[in-house]
């Protein structure tokens, strides 16, 4: 229920990934109900933005902590465990260094200058949502927690926007 719930919910205020569950049978057995999940893939993007173009990101699931959107330095080669390019590109150096530059601009600007800093490189509102939906539903497997498990996605402008990924941990007590 948690993840069709957190869907349903989330879409009011932000790009979200769809679920709905499906009774699966397999040579006349039923083997119960399970949760279908929408990708995170060109359909997706092209029903959320319009669009098919852009860069995918992931941040896979780490539970030790994954270190969020946090600036690793300019070298490529230190982000590279830590996330996955998502989009095949014949030359991810230019994706690379977009991610790079909204890092530094988010771990670097003073507190009272991050909004106006971060909108050309961050929907913030979005980011904010994301945030918010994350800490009330209570994502014990999210950004929020473990600064992991989640997507994010460059439109073609250069922005970044925050997708929910995974959200069959939500709804519980910390």
């Amino acid at each position: 229920m948690r993840e069709v719930l957190f869907g349903l919910i989330s879409q009011e205020y932000q790009p979200s990934l769809k679920a709905n569950h499906m009774r699966v049978v397999i040579n006349g057995e039923n083997w119960g109900i399970y949760v279908n999940s929408q990708q995170f893939d060109s359909i997706f993007l092209t029903e959320a933005f319009g669009t098919s173009k852009g860069i995918r990101w992931k941040k896979p699931a780490n539970p030790r902590g994954g270190k969020g959107m946090a600036y690793l330095g300019d070298d490529p080669v230190n982000y590279r465990g830590f996330y996955e390019l998502k989009t095949s590109l014949d030359d991810p150096r230019d994706a690379w260094d977009h991610y790079i530059r909204m890092a530094r601009a988010l771990a670097e600007t003073p507190v009272e200058e991050l909004a106006e800093v971060m909108e050309p490189y961050l929907n913030v509102d979005g980011a904010l949502w994301f945030l918010a939906l994350e800490n009330v539903f209570i994502d014990s497997d999210g950004y929020w927690v473990r600064a992991s498990d989640f997507n994010f996605y460059q439109d073609p402008r250069g922005r970044f926007h925050m997708i929910a990924h995974d959200n069959n941990e939500t709804f519980r007590w910390p």
